[in-house]
């Protein structure tokens, strides 16, 4: 039999181990930190840069008395 891996580190589940399942992915991460990152990276999740006239233009948002609002036409 071979041992089930961590989706993310590949690390093999151990008991011992604060295993997470993905019911989406169906698939078992060793821990939350684990999990967490894969998610963010399938995902593709990043900072978004506020402070960059042109991510906000290319993603038509503006900022509006602190909030971010979408650009209506």
């Amino acid at each position: 039999m071979e041992a089930l891996k961590c989706r993310s580190c590949k690390k093999d589940l151990t008991m011992e181990m604060e295993i997470e399942y993905s019911q989406f992915i169906t698939e078992f991460f060793c821990g939350p930190d684990c999990a967490t990152n894969h998610y963010f990276d399938y995902m593709q999740s990043t900072p978004a840069d506020l402070e960059d006239a042109e991510f906000l233009n290319d993603h038509e948002i503006k900022i509006v008395d602190g909030k971010l609002v979408i650009v209506e036409e």
